[in-house]
């Protein structure tokens, strides 16, 4: 079941049809925020096609090594080519 209270500017006597509704309309209006956790060979395209697709992003990756570390430009492109450009 849906937390309301992870929606946003809801309340929590929200049920969840209410907050089905409103989640599709931020799906619908891109305005929902997505969040990927781990930013490795499956994160990394997805949250690239999210964000072009028009969505807050917000990536988070544990292993502080990758976070320090700079993606290789060609390691991107792969990616994203593999897993985004089809679709777009």
């Amino acid at each position: 079941m849906m937390n309301p209270a992870t929606l946003g500017n809801t309340t929590s006597s929200m049920n969840a049809s209410e907050a089905a509704r409103l989640l599709r309309q931020r799906i619908e209006g891109r305005s929902a925020r997505v969040g990927i956790l781990g930013l490795g060979y499956v994160g990394l395209p997805l949250a690239v096609g999210f964000a072009r697709s028009g969505f807050p992003v917000t990536g988070i990756d544990p292993d502080p090594a990758k976070v320090e570390k700079p993606v290789p430009a060609s390691r991107i492109s792969t990616l994203c080519r593999l897993a985004i450009w089809p679709r777009w």
